[in-house]
């Protein structure tokens, strides 16, 4: 097979660049051992050869990722991109059934996983992707001979067949609003995206050391976790999210900088103070919280927990890349705020009308930049409904202040319109989440003959504190709210229902108060 070097604005150019730059320093730490850019660079070219020699993928092919947070992904990852093939992540909690869907959706002609996911699918993965397409790292199977193996004959060579605008991964949506969709990313918005994070926060160059305990099927993690290595940096990628384990790593020195999501922060200030007290860290620079709305009341626990770090707050999606951050200048200044535009980046609030709302006023986000997706595989009608004049509409609606800063007021798909008034949930939710007791929250509206929709909240209790009634909770947003926004049922629950990136499944919730409360859910 002859070697072909392309070079360019792609994933696998960047990361050669700095393999052969710092080819003796620490890639990837997991666990006990450590993989250095030479070790990453020779296992991914030599998976690459494979999987267009002894697997026969075919040109172009689109190649699934069943595998934990590890080495193992991520040099799968940098493999499909070499072979000039597309990665297709899959979350690692699907059922048979939903990893059916995404290799028949997404049309897969190979899904790499391991001998312990397997274990827990069972034969029922085979049914669902047919024969020979289900290759596992560590182990042979009918047809489908190891990974490992595979690499063992492969020769090793300098064969990269990236290329700038063909596809580097493609991302299922989480399907809280219908089935998922397929979103195509091209090197290039991937790449420059990467090369954005640099300007933009200061903490991806040789030296860094990032802390990566986040799903890396999931757009954000996978491209926080890819970032650091093409500059040159150090990874310490955890196997799943384990909030003592992540504050003993912090507290040892061993991070510069970590990428978490709100309810991984969540999850950490409910550990013992002793414990978080060993979490502190003078050498954390940089902290980078995305996925999800940061809570102010959890803002505030990061800044008083490492006031020596720098906090961002990022807002995107996996269509869109990231749109925009709020900075650490801004962090007390700007409450419920996701900050400016990246660089490159431009955003208007539209009405449905397509004009631009002026400042204070609510309307859509579309934003424009080289990071955003190219559009949804196989599936033209839904990219043209979230396409105009080259704009992406991320399905949010935000208001623009007199300085330019965006504020997410919630999903167009999720206000609630009761009584003819237009209640945003996020503002609720933010609002409810200062209360005593409240540990987090969840507002959307249910059919209501009387309003049309009704405010409902579902609270989890916070079980340090008593919990409010409901009668507490009712006087809290009487002084707070206007009388519109003041929910009209209140759910108690120990937990909230979470898709697989960790965002509330309101869809869920809003079909169960249906069913308790005798009304008609519009799904």
């Amino acid at each position: 097979m002859a070697a072909t070097s392309r070079g360019g604005l792609t994933i696998t150019a960047a990361f050669r660049a700095a393999a052969a730059r710092v080819p003796s320093r620490v890639a990837i730490s997991f666990g006990e051992h450590d993989y250095t850019y030479a070790e990453l660079d020779d296992r991914s070219a030599r998976l690459a050869a494979a999987l267009l020699g002894k697997a026969s993928c075919p040109p172009g092919a689109r190649v699934g990722v069943l595998l934990p947070n590890g080495p193992r992904f991520l040099i799968a990852v940098l493999a499909i991109a070499r072979a000039g093939l597309a990665s297709v992540p899959i979350p690692l909690a699907s059922t048979p059934r939903e990893v059916g869907h995404i290799v028949q959706d997404g049309q897969l002609a190979m899904v790499l996983t391991e001998s312990a996911v397997l274990d827990r699918l069972g034969t029922e993965l085979e049914e669902v992707t047919g024969p020979g397409v289900v290759h596992a790292w560590d182990q042979d199977l009918p047809g489908a001979p190891s990974l490992s193996g595979m690499m063992l004959d492969a020769p090793r060579s300098d064969l990269d067949l990236a290329q700038e605008d063909a596809p580097f991964f493609v991302g299922y949506t989480s399907g809280t609003t219908g089935r998922p969709k397929g979103a195509v990313v091209s090197h290039r918005a991937r790449t420059l995206l990467s090369l954005a994070y640099g300007q933009e926060y200061g903490c991806y160059a040789p030296g860094e050391r990032h802390l990566i305990a986040t799903p890396m099927y999931h757009g954000a993690g996978l491209t926080r976790a890819l970032a650091p290595l093409l500059a040159g940096a150090s990874v310490e990628v955890h196997a799943g999210f384990d909030p003592e384990r992540v504050l003993h790593a912090i507290g040892a020195g061993r991070a510069t900088a970590t990428f978490m999501v709100p309810t991984m922060f969540a999850s950490l200030f409910q550990l013992p103070e002793r414990v978080l007290d060993g979490g502190r860290s003078s050498t954390l620079r940089t902290i980078l919280s995305n996925a999800s709305a940061l809570p102010e009341f959890l803002k505030v626990r990061i800044l008083d927990q490492w006031p020596e770090a720098r906090l961002f707050e990022i807002y995107g999606s996996t269509e869109a890349g990231t749109v925009s951050s709020l900075r650490p200048e801004d962090q007390r200044r700007k409450q419920r705020c996701v900050g400016l535009p990246m660089p490159l980046t431009e955003v208007k609030l539209l009405t449905s009308e397509g004009e631009e709302v002026a400042p204070g006023e609510v309307g859509s986000v579309h934003a424009r930049s080289p990071y955003l997706f190219s559009g949804y595989l196989g599936n033209r009608v839904a990219t043209d409904e979230v396409m105009r004049d080259g704009y992406l509409n991320l399905g949010d609606l935000a208001r623009r202040d007199e300085e330019g800063y965006l504020y997410v007021v919630g999903r167009s798909s999720e206000v609630i319109i009761s009584g003819g008034v237009n209640v945003y949930p996020r503002e609720v939710e933010e609002y409810l989440a200062e209360q005593p007791g409240v540990r987090e929250v969840a507002v959307f509206g249910v059919p209501d003959p009387y309003w049309g929709e009704a405010v409902h909240a579902v609270i989890v209790p916070d079980p340090s504190s008593p919990t409010p009634s409901v009668e507490t909770l009712l006087q809290f947003c009487r002084r707070g709210l206007a009388p519109a926004k003041i929910p009209k049922h209140f759910l108690f629950r120990q937990t909230l229902p979470r898709t697989s990136t960790g965002k509330i499944a309101k869809r869920e919730l809003r079909k169960e108060v249906a069913r308790k409360t005798g009304s008609e859910s519009e799904e």
